[in-house]
């Protein structure tokens, strides 16, 4: 077997065949070592997948220079620092705002989700942040995206109150926010306005008060719950779902 290109040299190489490396699915191929800071020189990228590898260090935050990029996937690394966000004249994720799916799941990525991170004008479809190390409290910004399906934010350490602002997220199918440290609050209102929402889970979140999830879900609905402190549960006739 061949013995893996160092990704650094992978940005050495002519821009043309660097490109054409790029672009493709470079999964569990043993890459190591951070991730270089010349690959937001490719600027006609529009693909990015380095899933399952071994590569460490922050995300570069000169990804947010390729205006093109449509995917990008770095999950299931050992990626830690935080999101970056602009600063000054360095870019930062914020600016991908053409980008329709950032997959960052299975690192250890820390500190704060950035309320600068997400903006109206962003075309994201899925946003997946689960399996790291964030903290903080989740942005009201992150309620404006409008075109957001997937939204996974389990297992992190996030905390403040479960939020009450994704009632605009009108797209969402799929929503995960289970086992994080939210402070105890009501059981949030977003489940009767959400009418696409396939999968919810809020495991282990400090829940109270009354599950009343509405009437304008399918019969397809799946909800965990479980490890919560919710005293009731408002039951209607046509629910046909599996709720734990």
């Amino acid at each position: 077997m061949a013995t893996p290109v160092c990704p650094i040299q992978l940005c050495s190489l002519d821009p043309d065949f660097r490109m054409a490396i790029l672009c493709r699915i470079l999964v569990g191929c043993s890459f190591f070592g951070p991730i270089p800071e010349s690959i937001g020189s490719l600027q006609q990228l529009v693909f990015i997948s380095l899933t399952s590898n071994s590569f460490t260090g922050p995300i570069p935050p000169s990804i947010g220079n390729l205006s093109k990029l449509s995917w990008l996937d770095l999950s299931d690394n050992k990626i830690s620092g935080t999101i970056p966000i602009s600063h000054d004249s360095e870019p930062g994720l914020n600016f991908l705002v053409n980008t329709r799916n950032i997959h960052l799941s299975k690192n250890q990525l820390s500190g704060p989700i950035q309320p600068r991170l997400f903006g109206p004008n962003m075309k994201l479809i899925h946003l997946i942040l689960d399996h790291n190390k964030l903290m903080g409290e989740i942005p009201e910004s992150l309620g404006s995206l409008p075109n957001l399906e997937v939204l996974r934010l389990d297992w992190n350490s996030l905390n403040g109150p479960v939020p009450s602002n994704l009632t605009k997220l009108q797209s969402l199918n799929e929503l995960g926010m289970s086992n994080n440290s939210f402070n105890a609050s009501d059981v949030p209102q977003w489940f009767t306005s959400l009418p696409l929402l396939k999968t919810i889970g809020l495991a282990n979140n400090k829940l109270n008060g009354t599950l009343d999830i509405g009437t304008r879900y399918g019969n397809n609905l799946t909800l965990d719950l479980r490890n919560n402190s919710i005293q009731n549960f408002t039951q209607k006739a046509e629910y046909n779902m599996n709720i734990s």
